[in-house]
C-alpha cells in the first residue's frame, strides 16, 4: 500500500486561510498538492514518455539547471540536443521536473513529449476515426520533446523526424530532442536533413539521478503557493 502524502493527507489538495487585499475577509483557499500535480503529468497522454513514473519525481530543485524553458519567450529559448551519456530514467525525471515548474501556470503552457515512433503514429498516418492529422499539429504546443533511437522500423520515420524540427524551427518554437543511444546508431531516424539541424542545437549532458533517489509525493516538503491575488495576513 502506497503511504499517504504528508503534505495533504492523501486528500490530493491543500487548504489555506487568507486574507483578501481589499475586503479584508477570510477565505478559504484549494490548491492541488504536488502529489497531484506529479499524477497528472505522468498520466496525462501528451506526456507518454513519463507514464512509467508515476507520482515519483525529484525535487525541483534538482531538475538540471542546465534546461532552460521561458514560456513567455519561446522564441528565444535553446533548442537542446541531450546526448546518450545521459541514462534514459534522469531524462525524463529532469523532463517531469521542467513540466512540473510550468505546467500549471496561467495562462497554460502546453508540452508534448514521445517517442520518435508516435510521431509518425499520431501525426502522420490517417487514425483510426479516420481524421487525417499533421506533422504541423504539433506546432500548437509550447514545448516539443522526442526521443531518438526507435527500434521500430519505419521508413519514413526519418522524413518524419526532419519536418517537424524544420516545423518548429520555423515556427520559432523549442525542440529537445533526447538521444537514447549515439546519434550514429539512430538509424531509423537518422538522415542528413537531421544532422544538418542538430548542428545548431545546444548539446547537453544532464545530472545522473540514479544516485539521488527520486521522491516519492510522501517525501516531498513543498512551501506553500498562494494566489498572487491574496496575500496572508
Amino acid at each position: 500500500m502506497s503511504q499517504k502524502c504528508e503534505l495533504c493527507g492523501g486528500t490530493g489538495r491543500k487548504t489555506f486561510l487568507i486574507k483578501h487585499q481589499t475586503t479584508q475577509m477570510w477565505k478559504t483557499v484549494i490548491q492541488w498538492c504536488i502529489c497531484t500535480k506529479s499524477k497528472l503529468i505522468s498520466e496525462n497522454p501528451h506526456h507518454k514518455i513519463l507514464a512509467g513514473l508515476g507520482d515519483s519525481f525529484i525535487p525541483l530543485d534538482q531538475v538540471d539547471p542546465q534546461l532552460e524553458f521561458h514560456s513567455d519567450k519561446l522564441d528565444e529559448c535553446p533548442n537542446y540536443l541531450i546526448l546518450s551519456e545521459t541514462d534514459d530514467i534522469s531524462f525524463r525525471f529532469h523532463i517531469k521536473g521542467i513540466i512540473m515548474k510550468h505546467g500549471f501556470m496561467s495562462p497554460p503552457v502546453s508540452f508534448y513529449c514521445c517517442d520518435s515512433i508516435d510521431v509518425l503514429k499520431k501525426f502522420y498516418v490517417q487514425q483510426d476515426d479516420g481524421s487525417s492529422p499533421s506533422l504541423s499539429d504539433l506546432n500548437r504546443y509550447d514545448l516539443v520533446v522526442i526521443i531518438l533511437g526507435a527500434n521500430e522500423k519505419n521508413d519514413q520515420l526519418k522524413t518524419c523526424i526532419a519536418q517537424v524540427i524544420y516545423n518548429r524551427l520555423t515556427a520559432r518554437k523549442p525542440i529537445w530532442i533526447y538521444l537514447r543511444v549515439p546519434i550514429g546508431n539512430c538509424i531509423q531516424e537518422r538522415s542528413p536533413e537531421l544532422e544538418e539541424y542538430l548542428k545548431n542545437f545546444k548539446s547537453v549532458t544532464l545530472r545522473n539521478t540514479r544516485r539521488e533517489a527520486p521522491v516519492k509525493n510522501s517525501k516531498v516538503r513543498e512551501k506553500a503557493e498562494v494566489s498572487p491575488y491574496f496575500h496572508k495576513d
